[in-house]
Order: structure tokens, then C-alpha cells, then sequence
């Protein structure tokens, strides 16, 4: 590892262990164009290949500490969420980028089987007769149409909101 950079390697193990299996931290060398480091390597890439970045120092998107979040997608075109931080020498040059990678595609997965298990188009109207003596399952229906209308949950509303709702 570029000796420039070693200092910065405890941090991008740490966000690795905190996020394994799904995050990739990468320690791009800019100075001369490689990969100094690289935490839980599921891109492919390896410590010494290069970049590809080609950034000059004196970028000017460079000025900036954090570059994102933004999105791109994996060599299998899978959803990864990225954010970069600028790493600077002592004199505050631009030296190299951390990037961290998430794998989203397995949150995403698991959103759409939660979406389609909460929102199941198979559910049956609510069974009148077991309902229509029972106002306060009425009510509790009422409030959960509400907070469903307005994205909200009830610890979410204001004393507004909790107005809105006893006027719905």
C-alpha cells in the first residue's frame, strides 16, 4: 500500500466490519492512479490495479470533503449507493478518495418482498358482519386510512395533525 495513504486503511476495515457482507471500501491512490487498498473486494479490482479515476489533484470537484452519495451499479448491474470522502495531506492536497460501495440489491430485494407481502392485492373487503357492532375496530380503521393518506405514522403528528385526523 502507497505509504501515503496506510493511515487511512484501520478506517476503511472498520466501515467493512460494520457493514459486511454488503460494503466495499476502496482506497484510491491519485497521485499515481491505483488502488492503494481495498477492504471486502467484491468489484473485483485488487490492491495495485489502477484506478481508472485519472483525477488531477487540483480538481476542482476535489475542493469538496464528500463527493454523494450517488449511485452506479456493480459489474453485474446490480443497485450500489457510493459516497466518497477527498483525503488530504498535511498540507490539505488532495493525496487519494475513500470510497465506500453498498450492495443494495439485497435490501432491495427485501423491499419489494415486503412490499408485496404488507400491500397483497389478495385481501378481502373486511367482513361487514364481524365489523359493524365493533366501533372501535371502525375507528382503528378510520385512523390507519388516515395515517396510510398522509404517510404518516400517529407518534408522527402534530397537534395539527391530530386535529386532521379527528376532522377525517
Amino acid at each position: 500500500m502507497a505509504n501515503r495513504l496506510s493511515q487511512f486503511k484501520p478506517v476503511a476495515d472498520a466501515i467493512v466490519k460494520l457493514f459486511h457482507p454488503h460494503a466495499e471500501v476502496v482506497l484510491h491512490d491519485i497521485i499515481d492512479d491505483t488502488i492503494a487498498y481495498i477492504a471486502n473486494p467484491f468489484s473485483g479490482r485488487a490492491v495495485g490495479d489502477v484506478s481508472y479515476l485519472g483525477l488531477d489533484p487540483k480538481e476542482p470537484s476535489l475542493k469538496k470533503d464528500v463527493l454523494g452519495p450517488y449511485e452506479k451499479a456493480d459489474y453485474k448491474g446490480q443497485p450500489i449507493r457510493s459516497i466518497t470522502a477527498v483525503l488530504r495531506n498535511e498540507d490539505g492536497n488532495p493525496i487519494g478518495i475513500l470510497c465506500i460501495n453498498l450492495d443494495f440489491s439485497v435490501l432491495e430485494s427485501a423491499l419489494e418482498i415486503l412490499h408485496k407481502f404488507v400491500r397483497s392485492p389478495d385481501i378481502d373487503a373486511i367482513p361487514e358482519a364481524l365489523f359493524r357492532k365493533d366501533w372501535r375496530d371502525l375507528i382503528k380503521l378510520e385512523i390507519r386510512s388516515y395515517l396510510l393518506e398522509t404517510d404518516k405514522t400517529l407518534d408522527m403528528l402534530d397537534i395539527k395533525g391530530r386535529i386532521a385526523l379527528l376532522k377525517n
